[in-house]
């Protein structure tokens, strides 16, 4: 009887063939009843019950580097991370939740010691926090020489430049080799921060982008499908009405968050990239 073959995955998977053996961390509120990352879904735990392990949520104990080390001695290549699980809990001081680590009484980021060095980079009008701006550049134009970092993340900005093929070069010259660059950008998504949205892009349109810039794409992956695409559309524009009565009777909150949780379960059962808000491409200077 013939051996049944899996289908070629996406992407450059050479890197886990070759590394192979690695440590898988699933961390996040779930750890304190212990049962299951899934405990709160599978025991249909109300949130407001589940909410006393964010309010203990304390692991003094922790030790990252302690965690290397162990991994490191057995042999573990690489490490991955859930940075944020099912429950929406975030392990790092999100800028857009108040449902992470820093409101615990932990209160503090638990990512940070698994960088060891962050440099943040925006433009002169920038109209974002600038307290983690560490230098002041463009897309096009970053202050830093050849070759500096090892890797780059750039998350929903590529749509605000009007010559995104520039900037991905610019991106691809500070790379030092065998550096790896994680970029989000948006197929569709509303019109915002005008009069700076210029572009949308397909799956098609990123993979020239990057490999006419030199890039080795490793994978380039939709986000969501149909149903998760416009169920947050939707909620965004149900939002543009949350005033008055309907504010005060948080119903637009309630449609949300049902319109969220439905849309979410139907991604689940039909995710037709053709519709999906965002792409996320990780691409690798040779």
């Amino acid at each position: 009887m013939p051996i049944p073959q899996p289908k070629p995955t996406t992407g450059d998977t050479s890197w886990f063939v070759h590394d192979r053996f690695g440590m898988f961390i699933h961390w996040g509120l779930y750890a304190l009843p212990a049962r299951h990352e899934w405990v709160q879904s599978r025991e249909q735990i109300p949130p407001e019950e589940y909410r006393k392990y964010f309010e203990r949520f304390n692991p003094v104990d922790y030790d990252p580097y302690e965690w290397a080390a162990v991994a490191a001695n057995a042999g573990m290549k690489y490490v991955v991370l859930t940075t944020k699980h099912h429950e929406g809990f975030c392990l790092w001081d999100s800028a857009f939740t108040d449902y992470k680590v820093t409101n615990t009484p932990y209160g503090q980021d638990l990512l940070a010691p698994f960088v060891e060095e962050h440099v943040g980079i925006d433009h002169e009008g920038t109209q974002h926090d600038r307290s983690r701006v560490d230098l002041t550049g463009t897309a096009y134009d970053i202050p830093a020489a050849d070759a500096s970092f090892d890797s780059a993340i750039c998350t929903a900005v590529l749509e605000h430049l009007e010559e995104p093929e520039q900037a991905i070069r610019e991106c691809w010259r500070i790379l030092k080799p065998g550096g790896h660059a994680v970029y989000t950008a948006p197929f569709i998504w509303h019109v915002h921060e005008e009069p700076r949205d210029f572009y949308r892009y397909s799956r098609y349109g990123l993979e020239y982008l990057f490999k006419k810039a030199g890039f080795e794409i490793l994978e380039l992956k939709a986000l969501s499908g149909f149903w998760t695409t416009f169920g947050v559309l939707l909620v965004y524009k149900m939002q543009s009405l949350n005033r008055g009565p309907l504010r005060w009777l948080k119903v637009v909150d309630a449609l949300g968050a049902v319109t969220q949780s439905v849309a979410g379960l139907m991604d689940r059962l039909d995710r037709a990239e053709q519709w999906t808000w965002m792409y996320l491409v990780v691409a690798r200077k040779p």
